[in-house]
């Protein structure tokens, strides 16, 4: 019996499959054109988006999403979720 613990844990993670064109990108140094291309294109997630889509759907709790990962940021582009 928990009385002051959590009972399940989930994970909230970024996963990257990178493809050549994403690759290239980053080797040309060309850092905000991969993050664009890897959310836009490959549908790419970024950890405070997986976290905020879980609060969303009432899977974990916002307090705690940000002591493990630090103050959210407001996503945008709310289809993402």
């Amino acid at each position: 019996k928990c009385r002051n613990g959590i009972i399940d844990r989930t994970v909230v993670s970024e996963i990257i499959i990178p493809d050549e064109k994403l690759m290239q990108l980053i080797h040309d140094g060309k850092r905000p054109e991969a993050l664009h291309y890897w959310q836009d294109t490959l549908h790419g997630m970024t950890m405070n988006d997986h976290a905020i889509s879980k609060i969303h759907r009432g899977e974990i709790d916002p307090f705690l999403a940000e002591v493990q990962l630090g103050e959210l940021q407001p996503v945008f582009d709310r289809s993402r979720l």
